[in-house]
């Protein structure tokens, strides 16, 4: 097992995860409104052995300044086949572009439907297809019964492609597609 700690007051809160495809990289958001860069450490057997800081930014508008709470509240990360990331934030309820380099987020479109989300319980999920269409999932539906919404960003707007059957506990906070569309 391996922990990870630092002695640093914006560890922690991580909720978002990408790492490339050879298990060396990883980019990391956390709801304390940060973006790390993480180099993962692994041993003779391809096992991961450590983690170590990069490099890490506090996440930033479009014009620079320092996101405060509760905008900087991150949760969901994926990176497109383009290597472009994006992230997801549940209160101020949006999906923005992110430059792991800076911090700083860059303006997509926004929906009518993603106002309805309650405080807390927004944008959750990310994945982005082989393709490139970046998908977004709620951990909120309706009601306790109601399936979850999956959105899709396509043509410049967002609009509902599937949905999740509600099963007990589960709510999504995570997605992916492998390289096969799946």
């Amino acid at each position: 097992d391996v922990v990870w700690t630092q002695n640093e007051g914006w560890f922690g809160g991580f909720s978002g995860m990408e790492v490339s495809d050879d298990g060396k990289r990883a980019y990391i958001v956390s709801d304390r409104g940060r973006i790390v860069t993480a180099g993962l450490i692994r041993d003779g057997l391809d096992t991961l052995a450590a983690i170590q800081v990069l490099d890490t930014h506090p996440l930033r508008s479009p014009v620079g300044s320092v996101l405060g709470k509760p905008d900087s509240d991150a949760e969901g990360l994926a990176e497109g086949p383009d290597g472009q990331l994006y992230v997801s934030f549940e209160n101020d309820h949006r999906v923005m572009r992110i430059d792991p380099k800076t911090g700083r987020t860059g303006v997509l479109p926004r929906s009518q439907a993603f106002k309805g989300f309650p405080d807390n319980q927004g944008l959750e999920a990310l994945a982005v297809t082989p393709g490139g269409t970046l998908h977004a999932i709620p951990e909120s539906s309706t009601s306790r019964t109601a399936p979850f919404s999956v959105y899709a960003l396509e043509r410049g707007r967002w609009r509902r492609v599937h949905r999740l059957i509600r099963r007990g506990a589960f709510v999504p906070v995570g997605a992916d597609y492998d390289h096969e569309g799946r």
